[in-house]
C-alpha cells in the first residue's frame, strides 16, 4: 500500500524536480498539476469516483461513490493501464486519477488517515485482505 508519494514512486517516471525515474512497477507518469485548475497545491477535501472497469476493488468496498478524503500535492499519476486506476478525482476542470490498484498493491494519492472514518475503512479493508491472504 502507497500513500500519497508512496503511490508517485511506482510509476515509470516522475515531472517533480525535472525528469526522473520511479520504480517502474506501474506503467504511466507523474505530472504536476497546471495552476489553471486550482491552487497548487491542491490541499483539502475532494470526492473520488470509484472505476468500475477495476476489478480489484475490495480495499474500497465499504466506501461510498463520492465519498470525501482528504488531499495535499501538486502532481498526479497518469497510469498507462486505464484498468489500473481504482478511483479518479476532479481538481477544477483536471480529472485525474486518485488511487490505484494491480495485482496485490494499492496506492492512493489522499491520505486515508487523515480522511475520518471512510479513510479508516480503507486501513481496515487492507487489514482484512493481508490478514486473508497470510491464511491461503
Amino acid at each position: 500500500m502507497g500513500v500519497c508519494l508512496g503511490l508517485q514512486l511506482l510509476f515509470d517516471r516522475s515531472e517533480e524536480f525535472g525528469e526522473f525515474e520511479g520504480l517502474g512497477i506501474i506503467p504511466g507518469q507523474v505530472k504536476k498539476i497546471p495552476s489553471e485548475y486550482g491552487k497548487v497545491p491542491h490541499i483539502g477535501w475532494n470526492t473520488i469516483e470509484i472505476s468500475k472497469s477495476n476489478l480489484r476493488r475490495e480495499i474500497i468496498n465499504a466506501i461510498d461513490q463520492n465519498e470525501f478524503m482528504y488531499f495535499i500535492h501538486s502532481y498526479y499519476v497518469v497510469p498507462k493501464n486505464h484498468q489500473d486506476i481504482l478511483t479518479s478525482t476532479h481538481y477544477g476542470d483536471l480529472r485525474y486519477c486518485s488511487s490505484i490498484s494491480r495485482d496485490n498493491i494499492w496506492a492512493f494519492q489522499f491520505h486515508p488517515e487523515k480522511s475520518g472514518e471512510a479513510g479508516m475503512r480503507i486501513y481496515q479493508q487492507f487489514k482484512m485482505s493481508i490478514t486473508k491472504a497470510s491464511k491461503i
